[in-house]
């Protein structure tokens, strides 16, 4: 609920306004922020298919961009949570990113809905200028994190130093071609098995130096490469 929107000066017609009804407002938005668009969704039509009224949504949020805004932030909390404990932990590099990749795709596992939403104003950012300045500084501040364990790869060694950049491109891809698989239906498994055979082979063409992981380095010293290296997505 709104801060500044106490329920015991709420509106006679507002006695709806209850958590249920604000759930069904948050799953019906999300349903069709990802279909149709920030842009494409009108307030009516979020209205009619959550079965409440208008006043509600504006009791509850304020607006449609509080709405959006609401949905993002509820929903990627557990991801952002799950990113702060990787930057705080001792684990050896290449398990730091294995928990940054994995976290990524269990969050897009768990809520297909809110990732389609997310990536649907990630291709559109010209049309949907509101809901994009929302995704904008939610990917600020993770292009930051993953930017900061790459230069500590950097630091440790199992990366070759230099300007970043190409390795940050490459790790976006490792996230985001997995995951539009996933949805599209041509990925039928993403988990952190996935993610630790995606991070060995980035590691393999990120190291300054030959440095295999146990399972990688049982398979190259089988076939002389890793061609045969499972079916990476």
């Amino acid at each position: 609920m709104h801060p500044d929107r106490d329920p015991a000066h709420a509106p006679e017609e507002l006695h709806e306004a209850t958590d249920d009804a604000r759930s069904r407002i948050v799953e019906t938005a999300t349903r069709l922020f990802s279909t149709r668009g920030f842009a494409g969704t009108s307030i009516r039509e979020i209205t009619q298919a959550a079965g409440v009224t208008n006043p509600t949504i504006y009791y509850h949020f304020g607006s449609k961009a509080g709405l959006f805004e609401a949905i993002l932030a509820e929903s990627v909390r557990t991801l952002d949570e799950r990113l702060h404990a990787v930057l705080n932990t001792t684990c050896d590099f290449r398990t730091v990113l294995v928990e940054f990749l994995a976290a990524h795709f269990d969050v897009a596992r768990d809520n297909p809905d809110l990732c389609r939403m997310y990536l649907e104003c990630v291709m559109v950012r010209g049309r949907d200028r509101q809901a994009a300045a929302e995704v904008n500084g939610f990917d600020g501040a993770r292009h930051e994190r993953l930017g900061a364990i790459l230069v500590e790869g950097q630091a440790r060694g199992a990366i070759a130093l230099g300007d970043i950049g190409p390795a940050r491109i490459v790790f976006a891809g490792l996230i985001l071609v997995p995951i539009l698989q996933f949805l599209d239906g041509h990925l039928d498994v993403l988990d952190r098995q996935t993610a630790e055979r995606l991070i060995d082979i980035f590691l393999l063409g990120a190291s300054p130096r030959p440095v295999l992981s146990p399972t990688v380095a049982a398979v190259s010293s089988d076939t002389g490469d890793v061609s045969r290296y499972g079916n990476l997505p």
